[in-house]
C-alpha cells in the first residue's frame, strides 16, 4: 500500500515544480576610477528615451555628497547608498557628466539577456537578475558581462 502511495506521489510532486518565472530586468549603478572628491562633488545623470541619439530627455538627477552617499576605496569612487533615481536600467539612454571632470559618458544600446528560471520543488522563487551583455560607451561597443550591477567609467 505504501509503495503505490510513492508511486502517485512521485509524479505530483514532479508536476508541481514544472513552473518558470522571468528574472527581473537589469537594474545597474556606475563607479568611476581616476577621479578626485573634487570632480565628483557633482555628477549630472540625464535619462533619455533609447535610441533617440540623445535628444529626447526624460529626467536629469544631481548626484551629491548631499543626497547620495559615496566613498573612495583607492582611486575608485563608489556608491555606498543612494535613490532609486540613479539606478539605470536597458530600457533608457544614459548620459553621466561630471562638470568639474570637463568629463561626460554617453551610455546607449543597453542590452540585457532575458533569462528566467525553474520553480523550486515548494514554487519557491529564487531571486534572479537579467544580467546586462552588452553596451556602447560614447560610441563604442562593449560586449563585456555586468555580473554585479556596476559599470566602472574611467577617467
Amino acid at each position: 500500500m505504501k509503495r503505490s502511495n510513492f508511486r502517485i506521489l512521485v509524479p505530483i510532486l514532479a508536476l508541481a515544480s514544472c513552473g518558470e518565472y522571468e528574472c527581473l530586468n537589469a537594474q545597474f549603478t556606475f563607479s568611476l576610477i581616476g577621479f578626485s572628491s573634487i570632480e565628483t562633488d557633482t555628477i549630472i545623470l540625464r535619462k533619455y528615451t533609447k535610441t533617440t541619439n540623445f535628444l529626447t530627455a526624460l529626467d536629469t538627477f544631481r548626484i551629491t555628497p548631499n543626497n547620495t552617499r559615496y566613498s573612495f576605496t583607492g582611486d575608485t569612487l563608489r556608491f555606498t547608498a543612494y535613490s532609486s533615481d540613479i539606478l539605470m536600467r536597458s530600457d533608457f539612454d544614459y548620459e553621466i557628466s561630471l562638470p568639474k571632470a570637463g568629463k561626460t559618458f554617453k551610455l546607449a544600446k543597453i542590452t540585457e539577456e532575458k533569462q528566467s528560471k525553474k520553480l523550486s520543488l515548494f514554487n519557491d522563487k529564487v531571486a534572479c537578475i537579467n544580467p546586462i551583455r552588452s553596451y556602447e560607451l560614447n560610441g563604442q561597443l562593449t560586449s563585456e558581462e555586468n555580473v554585479f550591477g556596476i559599470l566602472f567609467l574611467k577617467k
